[in-house]
């Protein structure tokens, strides 16, 4: 039933009329029959409805205005039916203190109309279904600086294809099939609000994964952390956004894993801050990075720890990988196939900004590992080199490219290839500093170094080998 509810607010000693709202004491006081369409109206909240095996269409706009008092209020909308489709929109009007809206349905959830909660200080939408759930029109939580949430979870697939935001924004995406983002699509986190921190976003297919939008959990002091999982392969375009302030910010941890299947990064990751996001990606097949990490630390500060793992697989490096400046954290990159290691494009994990820094590490482990003729890998260090250990477990080391590891003011770093096959080289190594570093090549078969070049002479063994070579040592185990 209908009933009047006098909402008084007094501007300037008058007051507006009475506003009819609908109370929700049986599903038929919003909508008769099947499908039940649902015209424009308000709604007394809590306003909690079971629809049974129905099917239910927002034609209109539903207000989500709160029970009418001063108090602090949690102004919820909560439907269970056999299907949902919202056609119109769903609003919390403005001054409101939590806007939760939860749809529950046997069936699917379509959103083809906005739901739209920035009127309120926080909010949460809540959507599972029993079958896919489509998103194709905007979600937008909280503008005000509350707590805010978006859950979606589903039995089989879920397709994004409009924004989903908040400013403080928290996410999770989940489903039994395949998850995607479309290039319309995009999932946003906290926009760069002084003094605010990120929030998180998970995605968890059983499926695939893909996504060709963009995912940002971007914060100031702090980002939030993304973590994506695709049972059965990954595929990321678009972007991916950890970044904080470069002068105080803290990134927050980015994974990818695909524990049956590959993973293709072609998604420009975005990780700066001063102390740079962590980054992990791991496939149980093939590992493609496509495009560039950028994980660089602000002055003084630290970069990414980017960690790359391939099971069964290749590694294959076709973007550039960047977690440079080394004085608080050593910066390192960490690559392991199962297969090969296969690097064109350079790897940094130096800067020449910082006022003290440490080369870091690159790592390179795999049943063989092949690196270009226009390859750079620079550990270079402005008070101490760092380090560069690349190891062919089952095969051969083919070195082709440029190796620094110097040590500017302060030591050379170490510049060191193992293989349990030949190693072929012609590229060029230097670990200059004050003293010189070390640079070693051991081979079970043919060592081959013709048209290579070298600062220092070759030694048999450089420090830290064999049983500490592929550790990966913190600014302060260095001094």
């Amino acid at each position: 039933m209908l009933r009047a509810v006098a909402v008084a607010l007094v501007v300037f000693g008058g007051a507006l009329p009475a506003v009819s709202q609908v109370d929700c004491s049986t599903p038929d006081d919003l909508c008769t029959g099947d499908p039940c369409v649902i015209s424009s109206l308000d709604v007394l909240a809590p306003c909690v409805v079971d629809f049974g095996t129905r099917a239910v269409v927002v034609a209109g706009k539903i207000g989500l205005p709160g029970n009418g008092s001063a108090l602090p209020f949690v102004s919820t909308l909560s439907f269970t039916a056999g299907s949902i489709t919202v056609q119109g929109s769903i609003e919390c009007p403005p001054n409101e203190d939590i806007g939760d809206v939860v749809f529950s349905a046997a069936g699917m959830i379509t959103i083809d109309g906005p739901i739209n909660l920035s009127g309120c200080a926080g909010g949460f939408v809540d959507l599972m279904s029993g079958s896919d759930i489509n998103v194709n029109s905007r979600i937008t939580l909280n503008s005000r600086g509350g707590t805010a949430a978006a859950t979606l979870t589903a039995n089989r697939d879920i397709h994004v294809r409009d924004r989903i935001r908040g400013l403080w924004g928290c996410y999770v995406v989940s489903a039994d099939g395949d998850v995607e983002i479309a290039d319309t699509g995009a999932i946003l986190g906290p926009a760069l609000v002084r003094d605010g921190d990120g929030c998180n976003l998970s995605i968890d297919a059983g499926g695939r994964l893909t996504s060709a939008g963009r995912l940002s959990m971007r914060g100031n002091s702090t980002s939030g952390d993304i973590t994506l999982i695709g049972g059965e392969g990954v595929e990321l375009h678009g972007t991916i956004d950890l970044r904080a302030s470069p002068r105080f910010g803290n990134g927050g941890f980015l994974e990818v894993q695909s524990p049956g299947g590959e993973v293709v990064m072609d998604a420009a990751i975005r990780a700066k801050a001063f102390s740079a996001a962590y980054v992990t990606i791991g496939a149980s097949g093939d590992l493609t990075i496509s495009r560039r990490i950028n994980g660089d630390g602000g002055r003084d500060g630290h970069g990414s720890r980017v960690n790359l793992s391939s099971a069964t697989g290749d590694v294959v490096i076709d973007g550039v990988i960047s977690a440079r400046v080394g004085r608080l954290l050593v910066p390192a990159v960490t690559i392991d196939a199962g297969n090969e290691v296969v690097v064109n494009r350079r790897i940094l994990v130096n800067d020449p900004r910082a006022s003290e820094s440490y080369g870091g590490t690159i790592r390179l482990d795999g049943d063989s590992v092949r690196v270009g003729s226009r390859v750079l890998l620079n550990a270079d260090g402005r008070t101490r080199g760092g380090q560069i250990r690349l190891l062919a477990t089952a095969g051969n080391l083919d070195l082709g490219g440029l190796y620094l590891a110097r040590g500017g003011s302060g030591p050379g770093g170490v510049i060191e290839g193992t293989a349990s096959g030949n190693i072929t080289t012609d590229g060029v190594f230097q670990c200059a500093g004050t003293p010189a570093g070390c640079i070693a090549l051991n081979a079970g078969g043919t060592l081959d170094t013709t048209g290579a070049m070298f600062d220092k002479p070759l030694s048999g063994d450089c420090p830290g080998s064999p049983s500490g070579a592929f550790l990966v040592p913190t600014a302060a185990a260095l001094d």
